[in-house]
């Protein structure tokens, strides 16, 4: 929940917070670069993502317990996975806004881009 609790910070609080979460983003995105430009990663939009990379690091905050079935270690290697796989897969094709196949379970707005 810390991300739903930056308005409660004082305004030099949420300052600092911002200029990390820019310099994070800066390293993530010179890291996908580079990644890219040296033929390690495949051509994909960098801002998109690096975007994807972050919000698997931030979300377990929200709901991670240390009881729960998962270390913090298996859950380190599981989302470096999927970051990597985000990196080295093909890149899903644009699609213009329509919307995919329902999945079992699964909202509209869960299937959307």
């Amino acid at each position: 929940m810390a991300q739903y609790e930056l308005a409660n910070l004082t305004p030099e609080d949420y300052a600092a917070i911002r200029e990390i979460r820019r310099t994070t983003t800066r390293v993530y995105r010179e890291a996908v670069a580079g990644g890219i430009e040296d033929g390690v990663f495949v051509p994909i939009d960098v801002k998109r993502v690096v975007r994807g990379i972050i919000a698997l690091a931030i979300d377990p905050v929200r709901w991670y317990r240390v009881e729960g079935s998962d270390s913090p270690e298996q859950l380190g290697e599981f989302y470096a996975g999927l970051a990597l796989a985000m990196l080295t897969s093909a890149p899903p094709a644009p699609d213009r806004g329509a919307v995919r196949p329902a999945v079992a379970g699964a909202t509209t707005a869960s299937v959307r881009d």
